[in-house]
């Protein structure tokens, strides 16, 4: 069955047809598209099985359609304000014009594909889409698509624009209860944020953002510990090669990949980036300033790039435990500092340079560590190696040289464990005044 809405309509129609619904709008004689008619008809069609919405050329629609049978939806054109409200739907595709508005109510909905044209719309905002587990949307260029609402069953998102410009911005992903891996594909986009994203224990979530030409934001990531409190699943963010700036929250999983490598903008250039996981790869801007703040129970590789980066350190938070850092900064004056944990945490800073980085933040430096001798017994603890104390050179209390690195211990004593920090610069040799070095 049909219906056809002619010009500055208004008013209610409601109908019990059993078959497909085709809801046409139609401009009058006199619309232009300066001049757009708009329709304000409410449509109830309580029984139809699909529901199809055409909107013509030089009019819009703003009303409500309440197809509560209907399992699949169609909407085509500009829809301006409009509300489709039906209980059963299945799936809904969108192909809307101009700076369309338009609230989906339904609680069954189950996927979504909507397109957006270049230098067109689509704001979504206000929608009840409790049910939705798939987005794929196809944005032009200059093109925004708007979704800025809770969509906690979600798990599969695929953003498009294969000529570039597009803007995409969704608000919160999927819940801690939510069993099931969580994918974010964009591709050719200009711009992404993303609210949180989450899911339950032993999943995983993954975003892949590629050949975009601007910003990338992500809220906090976040899969939920087991019952006893340990951290578990996986995070990987893949946002390589991007020209703008890269926001990400905190991360939390029990292993995290953030690959950023050669991009141009900032990672975390205004609020640092949050890692809180197990084990931690960050390869960071290769040009814009990374801001790092990391706390690893077990292993974490850290990469920046040119800029003046700042990388801070937690280490292991398990007594008995050993976290081990491998960090390197590249060029640029960087700053990293290193808090202990529960258990020891050792830092290997591959390519410290006195003369551009700041000294390394550690603590106090051991006073227990005080003679070549002591050096040898802690550096073969750590190593498991034995050093002996002619291999040492003591440059000031817990400041040795050893096998052509430099390291600084933090330790309330002789014995290496829990609470100590320890970081070797790799390749640093001759030094002198601690405090080039070291600081706390």
């Amino acid at each position: 069955m049909g219906f056809k809405l002619l010009g500055d309509g208004a008013g209610t129609v409601i109908s019990d047809h059993r078959g497909t619904t085709v809801v046409n709008v139609v401009a009058g004689a006199t619309a232009t598209t300066a001049t757009p008619d708009s329709n304000d008809t409410n449509i109830r069609v309580s029984s139809s099985s699909d529901l199809t919405l055409d909107i013509d050329t030089n009019t819009a629609y703003t009303g409500t359609i309440t197809a509560s049978s209907a399992s699949n939806i169609t909407a085509n054109g500009l829809v301006d304000g409009a509300t489709i409200v039906t209980k059963v739907a299945g799936g809904a595709t969108l192909n809307t014009t101009g700076a369309s508005a338009l609230k989906l109510t339904t609680t069954r909905l189950v996927t979504l594909e909507a397109t957006v044209a270049a230098d067109d719309e689509l704001d979504l905002t206000g929608s009840t889409l409790t049910a939705l587990t798939s987005l794929t949307a196809h944005v032009g260029a200059n093109g925004i698509l708007t979704l800025d609402t809770e969509l906690t069953e979600i798990h599969s998102i695929s953003l498009l624009d294969t000529k570039g410009g597009g803007t995409v911005t969704l608000g919160n992903l999927g819940s801690v209860a939510l069993n099931q891996d969580i994918t974010v594909t964009a591709n050719g986009l200009k711009g992404l944020t993303i609210g949180t994203i989450d899911t339950s224990a032993d999943h995983s979530v993954t975003v892949l953002a590629t050949k975009m030409s601007g910003d990338v934001t992500l809220g906090n990531i976040t899969v939920a510990d087991d019952a006893g409190g340990a951290h578990t699943g996986l995070i990987n963010v893949q946002v390589s090669g991007i020209p703008g700036d890269i926001g990400l929250g905190k991360l939390t999983a029990k292993a995290v990949t953030v690959n950023a490598a050669d991009a141009q903008g900032t990672v975390g250039g205004s609020i640092a980036v949050v890692i809180d996981a197990d084990t931690a790869t960050f390869l960071g801007s290769a040009l814009g300033q990374n801001w790092l703040n990391i706390t690893a129970a077990a292993k974490a590789d850290v990469t920046t790039g040119s800029a003046a980066d700042v990388i801070n350190i937690t280490g292991a938070s398990i007594v008995g435990a050993s976290a081990v850092f491998t960090v390197t900064t590249g060029l640029g004056s960087d700053s990293v500092s290193v808090l202990p944990g529960a258990g020891l945490t050792v830092v290997t800073i591959t390519d410290f340079d006195v003369n551009t980085d700041a000294a390394v933040g550690i603590g106090t430096l051991s006073a227990s560590i005080n003679s070549a001798v002591n050096a040898a017994e802690y550096l073969t603890e750590l190593k498991d190696i034995t050093v002996n104390a002619s291999e040492v050179i003591l440059i000031a209390n817990g400041f040795v040289e050893y096998d052509g690195d430099t390291y600084g211990i933090a330790s309330g004593d002789l014995d290496c464990g829990d609470g100590d920090i320890v970081v070797q610069l790799t390749g640093v040799t001759g030094a002198t005044a601690a405090t080039d070095y070291f600081t706390n």
